[in-house]
């Protein structure tokens, strides 16, 4: 029997992203414009040597080690310290290995000028490309963070595909915009509300919702342990007084992720009735700690 699906039936959305080096500031302005905070970690002056470094001699089949950063004493007293790497030619043959040093480098960690045994090798080895630059990897890991900000659930452990609900679709568009400029792809495609989709999503969603659950119950206690400690300062009360109510309106967050992937796939999941009675009564217990 094949089961027919309108198009019109539809839970919400599957998206993915295919992530690119881009400049922090590009990408700082996007997420401040969304508001969404997220760190964007820039390219360290170690990494951007060993990268221009793996441009230039990586295909020739030569090799790139970490060496003994050169120490500099400036006019002014400071220390500057100059990260450094060789390149390293590499013969083998049967039974071992030989292993060559033919060249050192240093990076300027203030300029990204790159230094060598026999001068500047500015042009050569181009570590300024990097400066100021977010590399492709740490833009996924960021877009992740925004993708689970967006009320978006994983569909896969590494795969970086993401399960938006109908209600959330105006919220990751607005986000995908926001980026468009930057150079990072995004691609979705309509989620189906049939059996088999919504068991799949059914398994991711409630493992990162009872994640989630955990650990605002945990908070809350904590919170509750410091405001019941005698003992504790006025500072902690209160910052533990604030983390609570955070908490308190993080459980009404999570009812409200699982109302709204219920609500998409029509009947066929039952999330909010399995976690909603238990964030119901933590919820109720914690307002009557509260009141007493």
């Amino acid at each position: 029997m094949v089961k027919q699906i309108s198009v019109d039936m539809y839970a919400g959305a599957l998206v993915f992203f295919r992530a690119t080096t881009v400049a922090k500031s590009e990408l700082q302005a996007a997420s401040d414009a969304v508001g969404i905070k997220v760190s964007w970690y820039e390219c360290s002056p170690e990494k951007a040597l060993e990268k221009a470094l793996q441009e230039v001699y990586a295909r020739q089949g030569k090799l790139i080690r970490a060496a003994k950063s050169k120490v500099v004493e400036q006019a002014d007293e400071t220390v500057k310290v100059m990260p450094s790497y060789v390149v390293v030619d590499e013969r083998q043959d049967d039974r071992q290995n030989e292993y060559k040093c033919s060249r050192r480098y240093w990076l300027d960690p203030v300029s990204f000028d790159v230094w060598s045994d026999d001068g500047l090798e500015n042009e050569a080895v181009n570590a300024k490309q990097f400066q100021g630059m977010v590399l492709a990897a740490q833009v996924g890991i960021g877009m992740e963070k925004i993708a689970r900000q967006a009320g978006g659930f994983a569909l896969k452990d590494n795969a970086r595909i993401y399960f938006l609900p109908k209600s959330r679709l105006t919220a990751w568009h607005e986000i995908s915009q926001a980026f468009a400029g930057t150079g990072i792809q995004f691609f979705q495609a309509n989620c189906p509300a049939d059996a088999q989709t919504a068991a799949a999503v059914a398994d991711n969603a409630a493992v990162e919702l009872r994640a989630r659950y955990q650990a605002a119950k945990e908070a809350i206690a904590a919170a509750d342990a410091t405001l019941a400690d005698s003992e504790a300062s006025k500072a902690n009360r209160t910052k533990a007084r604030n983390r609570r109510a955070e908490m308190m309106a993080e459980l009404e967050r999570i009812k409200a992720d699982a109302e709204g992937i219920d609500a998409g796939f029509a009947g066929m999941l039952n999330l909010t009735a399995e976690i909603g009675a238990e964030i119901d009564t933590d919820m109720a217990l914690a307002i009557l700690a509260t009141a007493s």
